[in-house]
């Protein structure tokens, strides 16, 4: 707290409120609302709703049925919507995958919610709620894999080390997460000030460092990085990449003995599938074969 108030007292009220203001519209967006399932591009995808146990939210979802016994669940980052993660999501049926995507609260189709505090406990609690929905469909007799954007990557890796989504056999990262977990959200919010008057643009060091106290004090992560990670994790960044920086990404990966990192050199945040479709393929999809095929020993029994 004393740190927010020497941050406070370090820009101008306006440029406080306009840090403010902007930390909450990142967790709480004005997002468009989702397509209805028959309007899925691709092909016909099943919805499906499901509740937070952290604070009953309503958390909105669709369901693309693959071929195979494996699940793949993918997050999409903020202010964007599950079309956002379309076409990895159709990477990962067409290879045989079923696939479950699904809005962030506060994004497209899922509850509104007005929380400030105790976000990361809320924020992994939706993606559990929709992990133990997939697992629950008779469909899915195999293992079950996380695929993350930007800042869900840190709620999908935080997730695997408490446990809290049950066995996950492979979790694919995609622009992220940093070492810290504030610093990239008031980034963004300092580039902001550059679009706002010459006194705020003025203060744009400042108002980052306010907007990353804010932010991390939201989120409120009692324990990162974790010290200890036993899902096979793939880390993927891009050299330019003015989100997530890929160095903080490389720095978290080397803590983990079972953390592999690929950084592509002409990448930008969340872009590699688009800027290098074959190289997003080969990696991504290659780590999935090796680590959740139910033929693999990933020290999670199919299911009977």
């Amino acid at each position: 707290m004393i740190r927010i108030l020497r941050l406070l007292t370090s820009v101008s009220p306006k440029a406080a409120l306009f840090s403010l203001q902007n930390v909450w519209r990142i967790f709480h967006p004005h997002s468009p609302a989702e397509p209805t399932a028959s309007q899925w591009p691709g092909g016909a995808a099943e919805p499906f709703r499901v509740t937070s146990s952290r604070d009953q939210m309503s958390i909105s979802g669709w369901f693309l049925p693959g071929t195979g016994p494996d699940a793949v669940v993918v997050s999409h980052g903020l202010g964007e919507t599950a079309l956002g993660v379309q076409a990895q999501a159709e990477l990962l049926r067409s290879a045989g995958y079923h696939v479950a995507v699904y809005d962030l609260r506060g994004h497209g189709q899922s509850s509104r919610h007005r929380a400030v505090t105790q976000l990361s406990e809320r924020y992994v609690s939706d993606l559990t709620a929709v992990v133990d929905h997939v697992r629950a469909d008779a469909r899915v007799t195999g293992n079950i894999g996380l695929l993350a954007m930007s800042f869900s990557t840190w709620t999908a890796l935080r997730s695997c080390v408490t446990g809290e989504t049950g066995p996950i056999a492979a979790l694919v990262c995609d622009s992220g997460p940093e070492r810290t977990t504030g610093r990239a959200l008031g980034n963004i919010v300092g580039a902001k000030s550059m679009l706002e008057s010459e006194a705020i643009s003025a203060q744009r060091k400042n108002i980052a460092g306010l907007s990353s106290e804010l932010a991390e004090r939201m989120i409120g992560e009692r324990n990162w990085p974790p010290p200890a990670l036993a899902v096979p994790t793939l880390l993927v960044a891009g050299k330019r990449d003015r989100v997530i920086d890929a160095q903080e990404v490389q720095s978290l990966a080397g803590l983990y003995a079972d953390a592999d990192v690929y950084v592509h050199r002409r990448a930008s945040h969340v872009k590699l599938c688009k800027v290098d479709p074959e190289a997003y393929t080969t990696t991504v999809l290659g780590h999935f074969n090796a680590h959740l095929s139910s033929n693999v020993n990933t020290g999670q029994e199919a299911k009977p």
